[in-house]
């Protein structure tokens, strides 16, 4: 049995890779390599959300690196959100799929409609509007 070193474990963040990645082997290279997180190829098929790309971005656009950012964005534009992949998670389990939207913060629940059951989306505009503000 061989274990392989991870090259990034130890890097700061997504966003430093993705600038690592584009220096050293260029655009093409990033945009692959972003596909292949994409698939799941590269991640071991962990899902790695819209929501987590927009951070690499803010990232990177913070640090000037506005052309790396936008390249990101770009290619990432399709990846699932939090709340898809929250459903996706759910495995048909109705309760289940109830906790992890609760746990979720700041959901605009009209971004559901048509994704989940009227009793879900019952749920989660509750009376507990300090954790849906946006259920009003």
């Amino acid at each position: 049995m061989t274990t392989e070193n991870d090259l990034f474990a130890q890097a700061p963040s997504a966003g430093s890779i993705w600038a690592y990645l584009f220096a050293e082997h260029g655009e093409a290279a990033l945009r692959e390599t972003l596909k292949l997180v994409l698939d799941g190829t590269a991640t071991e098929r962990v899902c790695v959300t819209r929501e987590e790309f927009q951070r690499d971005v803010a990232e990177l656009t913070a640090i000037g690196l506005a052309h790396i950012a936008a390249i990101v964005r770009e290619v990432t534009k399709t990846a699932p959100t939090e709340i898809d992949r929250t459903i996706q998670q759910s495995t048909g389990n109705k309760a289940n799929l109830k906790a992890r939207l609760a746990r979720l913060r700041d959901i605009d629940l009209t971004t559901l409609k048509g994704k989940v059951d009227d009793d879900v989306l019952s749920f989660l505009s509750g009376p507990d509007e300090l954790i849906h503000p946006s259920a009003k």
